[in-house]
């Protein structure tokens, strides 16, 4: 297929650092203190990405408390 690739661009309204929910265990909460920085310094994590980043959270607690 041929074309341009679109330009990347900032979110008008990216969220800034936010805690994590009270309902995540211990685990979970440790990833989303871990990627929360990150993910703010970059100004890319919107609204519509935190349902994303909270399946991430779960998931990856998961397979440490299975560990």
């Amino acid at each position: 297929m041929k074309g341009v690739k679109p330009r990347l661009r900032a979110d008008a309204a990216p969220l800034g650092e936010l805690p994590a929910p009270g309902w995540l265990s211990d685990h979970a909460a440790t990833e989303w203190a871990r990627v929360m920085p990150i993910l703010a310094e970059r100004r890319i994590l919107t609204v519509a990405d935190l349902g994303s980043l909270e399946n991430y959270c779960v998931a990856i607690g998961q397979v440490r408390e299975m560990e």
